[in-house]
């Protein structure tokens, strides 16, 4: 029997080496015969094969090499299928424990964007094209579960995937032009429905979605796959998570963008609907730390976003209305505006404003340049976006450049 850890080893150094497509799958086949040791060692023997005693024969290939610089170039600004929630071109890792309704907020998700309402009452979306790949329940549960909650979006559900087959999601988002993709969810699609594959707490279970992340990104479309928590992975005290409290191999977190966790809280409130926990745990494109307040309901399986959970903190939807407040400023103003002005005119904390700011700057909303410093951390001025567009220096916050003033 062949060494299963050389055997996993010599296919991810085959990926490394371009040998293999960087969406390979696994063979369990394929390690027991010995296939990956083999082929690296050929490979490997090619290589040296192109080298002769007295040096290199032919064209030495080129690594290809970017810059920082041309990285930014091909930037796609930050764009919100469902506002400072589920973000386009991004992986978002839902994680909750068993019974926490995880299944039923993603049912509620795909409905909100179909129809572009708002989600939990809070969240603004952007309507669009949804598919929902549904592993866990059967077509019959599915359907018992969508009579109850009244959805009426005619979004797609399909219920015949047994593993998470990437050449076929590809072929699926080719044809049909997806702008939400929901996978409900890991432990099936990489889990039960590959049954000769990494168990769920092997490294390598979590690697499939290193490449489905980037192609999320590739393609522009929002990925929002379900994992679960693990029993008594909440501090009693706090009801807080952490990226450690997801069930299973930590490379889930570290492949996902951004991963939130749902939960229902320790206390509960008599003769009320179920108060639940949504929190963003770790965060490329949420913010990390944002913790909401969500009331379920048992009739419909509906959520609430009550408000945040973090004390001073600002609910999404006073997020929107801030931004609102802060571009119509900014409108025709012909100036920068730093943050203590936004503070000021908005009458909202600081912290508040240098949030919307950079929010709606990572959105491409609004141009930034920065202010002279004679120490301390950099400090910015903003400006609509066809406000002064050519590259100026940095700004002093005492001295106005011509056309492209500071005003105190």
């Amino acid at each position: 029997m062949r060494d299963q850890g050389d055997e996993r080893t010599s296919f991810q150094t085959l990926i490394e080496m371009g040998k293999l497509p960087a969406d390979a799958l696994l063979s369990p086949s394929k390690m027991q015969e010995g296939f990956y040791s083999k082929t690296l060692q050929t490979a490997r023997q090619t290589s040296r094969g192109h080298l002769s005693d007295g040096g290199c024969q032919g064209d030495v290939q080129k690594v290809p090499i970017q810059s920082a610089k041309d990285v930014l170039k091909t930037r796609e600004a930050t764009d919100w299928i469902a506002d400072q929630f589920i973000p386009r071109g991004r992986l978002t890792l839902l994680a909750g424990a068993s019974g926490s309704g995880k299944s039923s907020l993603l049912y509620g998700l795909a409905e909100a964007v179909s129809n572009g309402s708002d989600f939990m009452g809070q969240l603004t979306t952007k309507r669009g094209k949804v598919c929902f790949i549904q592993s866990d329940e059967s077509p019959e549960n599915a359907a018992d579960k969508l009579k109850v909650m009244g959805v009426k979006a005619e979004f797609h559900l399909l219920t015949d995937w047994e593993f998470l087959d990437v050449s076929k999601l590809r072929a699926l988002q080719e044809q049909e032009h997806y702008d939400l993709i929901v996978l409900d969810s890991i432990t099936t699609l990489l889990g039960a429905g590959r049954p000769d594959g990494p168990s769920m707490n092997d490294a390598e279970f979590g690697f499939d979605l290193y490449p489905l992340n980037t192609w999320a990104s590739e393609n522009r479309v929002a990925v929002v796959m379900s994992a679960h928590l693990r029993k008594q992975s909440k501090d009693s005290t706090t009801n807080a998570i952490t990226l450690d409290s997801v069930f299973g191999a930590a490379s889930q977190g570290w492949a996902a963008s951004d991963v939130w966790g749902i939960w229902r809280l320790y206390q509960q409130q008599p003769d009320q609907n179920i108060q639940m926990r949504l929190q963003c745990v770790k965060g490329r494109t949420c913010a990390d730390g944002t913790a909401w307040n969500l009331e379920g309901n048992e009739e419909d399986y509906s959520f609430l976003l009550k408000g945040s959970a973090n004390e001073g903190d600002m609910t999404p939807k006073q997020r929107s209305h801030f931004a609102e407040q802060a571009l119509a400023l900014m409108a025709g103003s012909d100036r920068y505006w730093k943050v203590e002005d936004i503070q000021r005119e908005l009458g909202c904390a600081e912290r508040h404003a240098y949030r919307v700011l950079k929010g709606l700057f990572v959105e491409d909303k609004l141009s930034r340049q920065t202010l002279a410093s004679t120490g301390g951390r950099p400090k910015y001025a903003y400006a609509e976006k066809t406000f002064c567009t050519s590259p100026q220096p940095p700004l002093s916050e005492t001295t106005a450049l011509p056309n492209c003033s500071l005003t105190e």
